[in-house]
């Protein structure tokens, strides 16, 4: 007889709870990093579980990314070191931008293929050497175009509550 995933991923969410606070302080001072490293990955799957079968999938995979960039970002238990620093940060960044966009988008109903040309832009000059002498231009047009858009998301949020 299978399992309900629902009871599954309750279980697995209020397991990695456990871990955190009763169990590792009292049983495990000596690696405490490593247990609660282990009781919030438990409790994010659980959570990120229920959210998946209960929500829309937009909607989670939006608070996934953009959690996912904070814990890069942040770095709460120190686990990246301290050469890789910077590498992670930009890709923290990168997450929590998506995050956001993603759920922009889904909320406001703006097209999110639309968020591609402003990203191509960002990163064609990098990718493309001979247009490197023109990343004044390619960058201001993108962020031009990225501010044209949460505008036009702005309004549309503005316009919802105040009709």
């Amino acid at each position: 007889m299978p399992i309900n995933p629902t009871i599954l991923f309750s279980l697995l969410g209020i397991l990695g709870i456990l871990i955190l606070y009763p169990i590792t302080p009292r049983y495990f001072p000596e690696t405490k990093k490593f247990w609660i490293t282990c009781g919030l990955i438990l409790a994010h799957i659980g959570l990120y579980g229920l959210l998946w079968l209960h929500t829309h999938k937009v909607a989670t995979v939006s608070l996934f990314l953009t959690e996912g960039g904070i814990f890069l970002i942040w770095d709460p238990f120190a686990l990246c070191p301290e050469i890789y620093r910077n590498s992670v940060r930009v890709v923290g960044d990168i997450l929590l931008g998506l995050g956001i966009i993603i759920s922009l988008s889904f909320f406001t109903k703006f097209p999110l293929w639309l968020w591609t040309i402003p990203a191509v832009g960002l990163l064609l000059p990098y990718l493309i050497p001979p247009l490197h002498r023109h990343v004044k231009w390619i960058l201001t047009t993108s962020l031009a175009l990225m501010i044209i858009y949460l505008t036009i998301i702005g309004s549309r949020i503005y316009h919802h509550f105040y009709p």
